[in-house]
């Protein structure tokens, strides 16, 4: 780590530059500025830059410091080699992300708590045939498909598909409900999921491609949603064990979870920035 002191307006990285380095604030107080958007501010403990780095993606914000500010600097490479070494360290860090992720997305209105990438294809565009085949390609060539894994090696997936099975759901079958222990991710393969939520109602149908929860099931010990089958449904499902055991082997699997969290991480953030916003305004 580095050691950087700025002094009041000075700029700590600039919008449209490569992220490539990751800063946590050790005092003072960082903001990151976007011409037509609502500032955000950061100060002691926060880690900037970690979601541009972890997509990755060119810097959408200038941050810079609105006063007297120390950071520390850890080039991303680095990090990722630290937690390559460390592995529960980087299991608890997807766990959290996870977790952090799904509970923000709830805060948003139902319809946008969950991605299109999440939600996956249109229904109908991957009919259920009666006689279709479930081997280990099949199965292969679905976890390809998710969102979560779409960076991943192909040795990892070949590895994630051997282990994973598929179910088969009727209409009206429950898959989980609130309380319900989470044991398993489950990428639906054909036909619809609608998954809801006590409080906010109907969040989602998942479709070919989905990620049934979304990322409820990598973050959370239970679930807080309920999954209802409403056609004839085929999913490719994971042991979460397994699935971590498997990323432990292969890190790239690792690195395509951490990029997926951080592009729906900032999607939220820059949803509840904007929806914030608007209250502000409409209150004034």
């Amino acid at each position: 780590m580095r050691d950087t002191r700025l002094e009041k307006g000075e700029v700590l990285y600039r919008q449209g530059t490569r992220a490539t380095q990751v800063h946590f604030v050790v005092n003072g107080r960082i903001e990151l500025r976007r011409q037509g958007r609502a500032p955000w501010s950061f100060g002691a403990g926060a880690l900037v830059g970690m979601f541009d780095a972890s997509i990755p993606r060119l810097h959408p914000r200038t941050a810079l410091a609105s006063e007297p500010t120390q950071v520390l600097t850890l080039d991303f490479d680095d990090y990722l080699d630290i937690i390559e070494d460390n592995f529960g360290f980087a299991a608890e860090t997807l766990r959290f992300g996870a977790r952090e992720q799904h509970s923000l997305s709830l805060e948003l209105p139902s319809s946008a708590a969950f991605s299109s990438e999440t939600l996956g294809l249109e229904i109908g565009k991957a009919p259920l045939l009666a006689d279709e085949p479930h081997g280990a390609i099949e199965r292969l060539l679905v976890l390809r498909q998710g969102a979560l894994f779409r960076a991943a090696p192909v040795q990892a997936l070949a590895s994630l598909a051997r282990l994973s099975e598929v179910r088969r759901w009727r209409t009206g079958d429950v898959l989980f409900g609130p309380g319900d222990k989470v044991v398993v991710l489950q990428i639906v393969r054909a036909g619809e999921i609608t998954v809801s939520h006590p409080d906010h109602g109907e969040l989602g149908r998942f479709g070919p491609a989905g990620m049934v929860g979304g990322l409820e099931a990598l973050g959370n010990d239970t679930h807080d949603c309920r999954a209802v089958a409403t056609s004839a449904t085929l999913t490719v499902q994971l042991d979460i064990e397994d699935l971590l055991d498997v990323a432990e082997d292969h890190f790239e699997l690792c690195c395509s979870m951490l990029s997926f969290i951080a592009r729906e991480r900032a999607r939220v953030t820059e949803e509840l920035s904007e929806k914030r916003l608007s209250i502000e305004r409409a209150t004034i």
